[in-house]
This record gives C-alpha cells, structure tokens and sequence, in this order.
C-alpha cells in the first residue's frame, strides 16, 4: 500500500482551514459574554480539531503532536505512525 503523504497533507490543511473558517463565523469571543453554553459547544468542537489535526498532522509535525497529546491528555500515546509511544525521545 503505497501512503500518499501530499494528498494527506493537503486533506490536513483542508480541515484546519474549514476549521478557522468556523471559529471566525461563531463568533466565540461574542458568545462567551452572551451565551456560554454555545461558546462551550464551540470551543468543545475546536479543541476536537485540534486533536484530530495532531493525529493527521503526526508524520509531518512530531513536536506540534506530542505537545498536543501531552496537553489534552495529560500522558503518552501511542503513535498512529510507528509502534513506539510519543514519549519516547527515540521516536
């Protein structure tokens, strides 16, 4: 199976964009003052993005993966691109 590393990139940046595109329409900064339950729900989808571009974004941006997997986790993960944990300084 050949992996075809520029079309996952380009898919990558396609959801990142999509993804600035819906925290500009949201208005989140608005919504904190004027309905927190929403902003809550936005900024909930947001940091799930952000998780998910860590995951597609791994084999192009080590260091930006780790640190969002140590952030949002609070531990090491596997990594989805070798058998070794993020963690490990060898990887």
């Amino acid at each position: 199976m050949q992996v075809k590393l520029k079309e996952r990139l380009k898919k990558a940046m396609l959801i990142s964009r999509e993804g600035n595109q819906y925290l500009t329409a949201s208005r989140f900064w608005r919504l904190y003052e004027e309905d927190k339950p929403c902003c809550a729900l936005v900024i909930r989808s947001a940091a799930g993005l952000v998780h998910l571009l860590a995951q597609l974004l791994e084999p192009f941006m080590l260091s930006f993966s780790r640190e969002v997997f140590f952030t949002t986790l609070g531990r090491e993960r596997r990594s989805l691109t070798s058998k070794k944990t993020l963690g490990d300084s060898a990887s």
